[in-house]
């Protein structure tokens, strides 16, 4: 009897030892395609990231390639200041009122009520010590995208402000002037 437990016990451990090969037999046969097929693609991948760091300082991030524009965030900040809020500005009171479809006094209104409701209406530094957008180009660039339905890729080229910021800027300002201006101005007329 106990050399038939031995058979079983034997015998047993031979078709557990089997199946465990089997089994590894049948995930190799699966998996070597597929990996290398990941091998191509990630040696691929690579070897893009080199090919673009090379033509023009390209970086792969987030699924897409994005390129570094230093962009002078202070000098553009300063000329729109000169032309629209100093004390003698380059445009008029009734140009600013036409580009901007408000009086710059309702304007700054709406800028410092913003710079107090949310961070990202003030002005920051990264981390590297360098000084992001005023809130003045921010809330430009939202309004003159709302006022004129300009693309957000021209906010770049005139006042400094990158399109995916334009655009988060914009979403950003009308969430803002909604929460801090909506109760009071945006309903219905009363009698």
């Amino acid at each position: 009897m106990s050399s038939d437990i031995e058979d079983q016990s034997i015998h047993s451990d031979d078709s557990i030892a089997d199946s465990e090969k089997l089994e590894e037999m049948m995930w190799e046969g699966i998996n070597d395609p597929m990996q290398a097929e990941i091998d191509v693609e990630i040696e691929a991948e690579l070897e893009a990231q080199l090919v673009a760091q090379q033509q023009g300082g390209t970086s792969r991030r987030g699924g897409y390639n994005r390129r570094y524009i230093r962009r002078d965030h202070e000098g553009d900040h300063q000329r729109l200041f000169d032309k629209y809020f100093s004390d003698n500005p380059l445009y008029t009171d009734n140009q600013f009122r036409r580009r901007f479809r408000m009086r710059r006094h309702l304007f700054l209104r709406i800028v410092e009520a913003l710079g107090n409701w949310s961070p990202y209406f003030r002005l920051r530094r990264d981390a590297f010590g360098k000084v992001g957008l005023s809130p003045l180009q921010k809330c430009t660039a939202a309004i003159r995208m709302l006022a004129y339905g300009t693309p957000a890729d021209l906010m770049d080229e005139t006042f400094g402000v990158a399109e995916s910021t334009a655009m988060e800027s914009m979403i950003n300002f009308v969430q803002g002037v909604r929460y801090i201006f909506g109760q009071q101005y945006l309903r219905r007329p009363n009698e």
